[in-house]
């Protein structure tokens, strides 16, 4: 929430000469797209400023920085090991600073409609995993309840496409969004491969 009270801080103290670089803010929700026989979707969000081209025109080049946090859910992580262990029930949960381009396109066809298309850098900073760790090392074999922190996840670069309308008020616009980030590279834990695509939908506000 901190992105948004600073641009909304920065904006409002105009008359002392404090400029904001951003001109756009966003609230996000969103909803991995990774299921498989092995893994469930689960809910996130994410908040965002962006410096975007104005309304009056037909669009232009557009740069943000975002936080994001997704989840999804392993039914079993399995690991190479002599003794028959493994986990179930993992919960996992990812944060990310996220830098975004993309150009987006201005419409007029009976409303006001915008496209962005471009790409993202994700830039993960930490995540938490939980769940039920099966271990055999000792008889009889026992399921354990665990949670563990780890830090940076490294980077993932990928490609963003969304669709959505402005509804100009005064001198702002109101966005919706939805849009969808695939993201080109994968992370492992275990024999266990994660993809990092979801859909999203965001709510913004665009100061003119």
């Amino acid at each position: 929430m901190a992105i948004l009270f600073c641009g909304i801080f920065f904006h409002q103290a105009g008359a002392q000469k404090i400029e904001s670089p951003f001109n756009e803010y966003g609230f996000s929700v969103n909803r991995t797209n990774v299921s498989n026989d092995n893994t469930e979707d689960r809910t996130g969000f994410g908040i965002g400023a962006y410096h975007s081209p104005a309304p009056d025109s037909e669009g232009g080049f557009m740069i943000g920085f975002e936080y994001n946090h997704t989840s999804q859910f392993k039914k079993r992580v399995f690991f190479m090991d002599h003794f028959g262990g493994y986990e179930k029930d993992v919960t996992y949960d990812f944060d990310y600073i996220t830098f975004l381009f993309a150009h987006r396109f201005h419409f007029e066809a009976g409303a006001k409609i915008l496209i962005d298309l471009g790409g993202f850098l994700d830039i993960g900073i930490s995540s938490v995993k939980e769940g039920i760790s099966h271990s055999c090392y000792q008889f009889p074999c026992a399921d354990v309840k665990f949670k563990k922190s780890y830090g940076s996840l490294g980077l993932f670069p990928g490609i963003a496409f969304g669709i959505g309308i402005k509804i100009p008020v005064l001198r702002y616009q109101f966005i919706l969004k939805p849009e969808y980030k695939f993201c080109l590279l994968h992370a492992e834990d275990g024999e266990e491969r994660f993809s990092f695509n979801y859909y999203r939908l965001l709510v913004g506000i665009k100061i003119n």
